[in-house]
């Protein structure tokens, strides 16, 4: 195997181990939008690992809304409804509603005009590929 092989395959590795990814931040270098991983029951209360997005810690839906989620919330506590909108089965599903949402939040910074507000984009255009890799 190539030494390049080798690294994709250790990147690969490393992708499905990490935990989170920041897909913006603030010009403070403070994490804007975050894609995590978040543990949860399914419908038989069994174990399941699903995604989440998040804007400055709060839970980002399809439809782009916000919610304020308790951190002591036990997963037993979030209904069907919370669960179809504000968790994500695959990472990669997650990643692409991350930047969605990152380009939401950059249209209503212009529409309202805070341009103190500096968002830099983590990823590069074309920068990841559609099974979550990166390429250089």
């Amino acid at each position: 195997m190539s030494d390049q092989n080798n690294a994709d395959a250790t990147l690969t590795e490393l992708l499905a181990l990490a935990s989170e990814f920041t897909l913006a931040t603030r010009d403070n270098g403070r994490p804007l939008i975050t894609v995590r991983k978040v543990p949860g029951l399914d419908s038989e209360r069994k174990p399941v690992i699903r995604w989440g997005v998040f804007r400055d810690g709060e839970p980002v839906g399809r439809d782009l809304s916000r919610v304020m989620e308790m951190t002591d919330r036990l997963p037993s506590a979030r209904d069907e409804a919370f669960i179809a909108n504000y968790r994500f089965n695959t990472r990669e599903e997650a990643i692409e509603h991350g930047k969605r949402a990152v380009d939401a939040f950059e249209a209503a910074v212009t529409s309202e005009g805070l341009t103190f507000i500096v968002v830099e984009r983590c990823w590069r255009d074309g920068g990841m590929t559609q099974d979550g890799t990166f390429q250089p």
